[in-house]
Parts: structure tokens; sequence; C-alpha cells
């Protein structure tokens, strides 16, 4: 039972860093684009990558979390995120 509730906890706290990084995207948009000096279409290529990445982690997570450790979870999960948003760049 202690195991299912830490995997609801795990959930709850990755819907709420996605949601306050989905709803960031909008101001920080024009900041992205200004510095680094893209395109809106690839600033935006830059967040869709990193709002796909999440979705395809969170459709994986219930059977990874029920394989793997919350600490080897979370890591592999920075590390997808990470990769994907570094090829986008």
């Amino acid at each position: 039972m202690e195991e299912k509730k830490r995997f609801i906890a795990i959930g709850f706290a990755l819907i709420l860093v996605s949601a306050f990084f989905d709803s960031i995207r909008g101001p920080v948009l024009p900041l992205f684009k200004g510095l680094y000096g893209l395109s809106h279409s690839q600033a935006s290529a830059f967040f869709w990558v990193a709002s796909v990445s999440a979705f395809l982690i969170s459709m994986a997570s219930v059977r990874l979390l029920a394989r793997w450790s919350e600490r080897t979870y979370i890591q592999f999960c920075l590390a997808f995120q990470a990769t994907a948003i570094l090829l986008a760049a």
C-alpha cells in the first residue's frame, strides 16, 4: 500500500511540474526567441519537442515505475527530455 502512495505522489508532482512548464511557455517564447536568435518556428519547435517528450514519458510512466525505483525513473525522464531538447536545438 505504501508503494502505491509513492506512485500517486510522484504522479501528482510530475503533473504539477508539467503544468508549470506548460503555462510558462507563452511568456517565455518571445524571450527565448530573441535571446537565441531563433525564428518563431524554431522556438516553437523547441517547446513542442519538450511537450511531446513529456507526454511520451507520462504514457510510459505506469509501466516504468512498476519496474524501476523512483530514482531510476526520474533519472531516465531527465535524460530522455534533455536528449530530446538537445536534439531539437
